[in-house]
């Protein structure tokens, strides 16, 4: 049954697409002072419990590919561009900030069990803030807030086990929830607040 259906933005250019990007070394701390930046934690622990602050002049990544590579990391996204994050393995704990008043958009993928945990804040930006939780557990007790264009996709049986869901209303708010398999949303918490009628916005929910 649908119960409203918001009109979502979504990022039209995936994680792979970035890997043309004119990079720095690759190393977390060097980030904030490049052009655009791509991070991989491909070993237990690589990067985990660092802060990586993103550049303020290009796109940024971080991939996450090894148990507990990028375990209560936290990241903040750029303020005017595009932040790609693809947890394949060890987010457990992650903390995601979109930068507040960012024109970039937020792309946050979780492979199955990845994702335990995060913390993720979706700020009242122009861009938009995807979230895809595509195995087994993949959200399981993520923490999301949201005030901008948010859409989570649960697309797997128990992929957003206990998400607790946020959606405070502003006047970019649309926020939506996709549960597209069985038990997908099993014991979700998802608040949407009625919009004040000075502003304009918008929540759904889709299973």
């Amino acid at each position: 049954m649908v119960v409203h259906v918001a009109v979502a933005l979504s990022i039209t250019r995936s994680v792979s697409q970035t890997a043309a990007m004119n990079v720095c070394a690759g190393q977390m701390g060097q980030c904030e002072d490049c052009g655009k930046c791509s991070v991989t934690c491909n070993a237990s622990s690589q990067c985990a419990s660092r802060t990586m602050k993103c550049p303020d002049s290009g796109d940024c990544e971080l991939i996450c590919t090894s148990s507990d590579a990028c375990e209560n990391l936290s990241i903040t996204c750029p303020r005017n561009y595009d932040c790609f994050v693809s947890c394949q393995q060890g987010c457990k704990g992650i903390q995601i900030q979109q930068h507040q008043g960012s024109e970039g958009a937020l792309q946050l993928t979780c492979s199955e069990g990845a994702c335990q945990d995060a913390e993720v804040s979706c700020s009242e930006t122009s861009g938009s803030c995807n979230i895809v939780c595509e195995g087994s557990g993949s959200c399981d007790s993520m923490v999301l807030s949201a005030s901008g264009l948010t859409t989570v996709t649960c697309s797997a049986s128990e992929a957003c086990v206990s998400l607790g869901y946020t959606c405070s209303p502003s006047a970019l708010t649309a926020c939506t929830l996709e549960c597209t398999a069985s038990d997908s949303c099993k014991g979700v918490s998802y608040t949407c607040p009625p919009v004040p009628t000075t502003k304009s916005g918008s929540c759904g929910l889709s299973c």
